[in-house]
């Protein structure tokens, strides 16, 4: 269902509406793509008082934003649409000089108790203080992607993007955790798959767009401590109460890693104890073709793994190297 949002004529409007009327620009843009749970929304006059519009989109459960907003108003947007459950944005960095970012007041937290799905498609490195505001308990996928042509190919740095903290903060069980283009320091990622809250993880993907860097300026996220957190075994409780020994991430079956900054053998290791343990496991890599040959044992150890029950799915690409 959709719900065209036009022009409202702005007369003098309480202090506390304000931060609703500076999001009428964004508004217009909104494409609602689920369900409504209030049926009569659609004869609602959008000619209303702005703050009446977003009031009554407490009852929206899924948003697509298909124009550049500033993370204030975004985080304002998950205030305003409570009953959000899945939401999909492309962020901006907040403007200081422009005057309505400026107007908008900054949210120490947000309470998004129902998102599961939260895709953010962004033209900047995301400051960690975007995610450290957002609750969401019911979070299950978290997916972040950076236009490839506003990244800096000569000073560009791994960051810290919050995504661990996010989910510390909010106790959520995430089943799929996708950056591409984000390039997260290494420590966060490993942090992150070290939480209990990764028992449901089931998909992984920390990859970019290998054909544009070459290998000195590419920042480095995959390395071996994030690979050795992935073998790392812990005890927990089988089905009938026993203790039993499993990995982190138990559930892990599609991991997507380019590129790996690893030692040879690292990655195949996670990848051959991973697929004695599952029914089936896609992994998506990319390595520097004029260098793989320092990955001998990671290519014997999938050739052997692929040929030896057909448990194993392979994407590898080679990229445009230079």
């Amino acid at each position: 269902m959709t719900g065209k949002l036009t022009k409202t004529h702005k007369s003098s409007q309480p202090q506390k509406a304000k931060n609703k009327t500076a999001l009428l620009g964004v508004l217009r843009k909104i494409f609602v793509e689920s369900a409504m749970k209030h049926p009569t929304i659609p004869a609602i006059r959008f000619e209303r008082r702005l703050f009446r519009l977003l009031d009554a989109m407490h009852g929206f459960t899924g948003l697509n934003i298909d124009r550049m907003i500033s993370t204030k108003r975004c985080l304002i947007i998950l205030k305003c649409c409570y009953n959000l459950e899945s939401l999909s944005v492309i962020l901006r960095p907040d403007e200081p000089g422009n005057l309505e970012d400026c107007a908008l007041e900054t949210q120490p937290r947000v309470y998004a108790n129902k998102l599961n799905t939260l895709h953010i498609s962004t033209i900047f490195q995301l400051p960690e203080e975007f995610l450290n505001a957002i609750y969401c308990p019911r979070l299950l996928s978290l997916t972040m992607e950076r236009d490839a042509s506003t990244i800096d190919l000569t000073s560009e740095k791994s960051n810290d993007y919050g995504f661990r903290r996010l989910v510390q903060q909010s106790h959520c069980h995430l089943e799929s955790l996708v950056l591409l283009n984000m390039f997260p320091v290494a420590d966060e990622l490993k942090e992150f798959l070290e939480l209990r809250y990764t028992d449901q993880l089931q998909k992984l993907w920390v990859y970019d767009n290998w054909n544009i860097f070459d290998d000195a300026n590419r920042p480095a996220s995959i390395t071996n401590s994030v690979l050795d957190a992935l073998t790392v075994v812990k005890s927990g409780s089988g089905s009938g109460g026993e203790t039993v020994d499993q990995y982190q991430c138990p559930r892990l079956n599609n991991l997507g890693f380019s590129p790996c900054h690893s030692e040879d053998g690292k990655l195949s290791r996670v990848v051959k104890r991973r697929v004695e343990s599952c029914s089936s496991f896609i992994l998506t890599y990319s390595w520097d073709p004029a260098q793989k040959h320092l990955h001998k044992k990671d290519y014997t150890r999938f050739e052997t793994l692929m040929h030896k029950g057909g448990k194993l799915v392979l994407n590898e690409t080679a990229g445009r190297w230079w």
